[in-house]
């Protein structure tokens, strides 16, 4: 299953940021990078299937990008956010 990266505009706030994060953890397994990015192992193959499955949740103002994450990555994060990555980045 491939891993997308989540992203979603960090100005939301309140009940209309923790619908769309639901919304993305509802995806499949997954590891929250920061407060509005997620890397999610999806169910589908397509980037455009995942976003589907969120956009009912988006208000027109809301912004949300969906990306395929490949292997070769680079970055700074937590030693468990890279154990996740290492287990799940094919």
């Amino acid at each position: 299953m491939p891993v997308y990266r989540v992203s979603f505009d960090a100005g939301l706030a309140g009940k209309r940021a923790e619908r769309i994060a639901s919304a993305v953890r509802a995806q499949g397994t997954w590891c929250k990078v920061s407060e509005s990015d997620y890397l999610v192992r999806a169910k589908t193959q397509q980037a455009a299937e995942v976003f589907g499955r969120i956009e009912p949740v988006l208000a027109r103002r809301d912004r949300l990008l969906v990306t395929r994450v490949t292997p070769n990555l680079q970055g700074v994060l937590s030693e468990s956010q890279w154990a996740w990555v290492k287990d799940n980045v094919r």
